[in-house]
């Protein structure tokens, strides 16, 4: 798709109710590799993240499939880094005119009621089980967590676990601990490998 510019200069700290559409002046971005069904799959399997979308509120944007496509051109985040503003370019297919269409800054999830990706690219990118949420923290855990620190990013938690927290140690600790739930919830960590920095730019669609 166009270029992307990522930037946190945004400096608006008030949150909108309702997003307003605020159209810049027309401008002329070679899209010749948006147009290109095979550069967009190779871009989605190396981003892994959609690239194309549909408006899904007609009060922003339109939803006429049939003559207008968007296509992500920025995603910034403000200073504080808790609100987004996203800026898509609109193409009409009919005329090739071009505007972009810019969100205020506001809550990152209300984004998500204004576009969605397109459908092969939906279908392109599932959640993977193996992959996505938390393996061994809670998910009540980290809300109390997120309510106690707000956002806050880690790689490692230096925490010491007891033999008995081990479903591996269940035989020894059964008179003690009742172990069903911790069963339910165990699964097996797949291992993958990995050939090089974009491993699924040729394998993922």
């Amino acid at each position: 798709g166009p270029h992307t510019v990522r930037s946190t200069s945004g400096k608006h700290h008030h949150q909108h109710h309702k997003a307003v559409n605020t159209n810049t002046a027309a401008v002329n971005y070679d899209l010749t590799m948006c147009l290109d069904k095979e550069a967009m799959q190779t871009a989605v399997n190396q981003s892994m993240a959609p690239l194309e979308f549909v408006c899904t509120d007609d009060t922003f944007c339109s939803k006429d499939i049939a003559t207008y496509r968007y296509f992500l051109l920025s995603y910034q985040r403000n200073e504080d880094m808790q609100l987004a503003r996203m800026c898509m370019l609109q193409y009409n297919v009919m005329t090739k005119e071009q505007a972009v269409l810019c969100t205020p800054f506001t809550n990152p999830s209300k984004i998500a009621f204004l576009f969605a990706p397109i459908k092969w690219m939906a279908d392109a990118l599932p959640d993977s089980e193996d992959l996505c949420g938390f393996w061994f923290w809670p998910y009540d855990v980290q809300e109390r967590a997120h309510g106690l620190f707000q956002d806050f990013q880690t790689t490692y938690y230096e925490i010491d676990w007891a033999p008995s927290s081990f479903l591996a140690n269940s035989a020894s600790f059964a008179k003690q601990y009742d172990y069903t739930l911790l069963t339910q919830s165990s699964g097996k960590t797949p291992v993958y490998d990995f050939s090089g920095p974009w491993p699924y730019a040729n394998k993922r669609l």
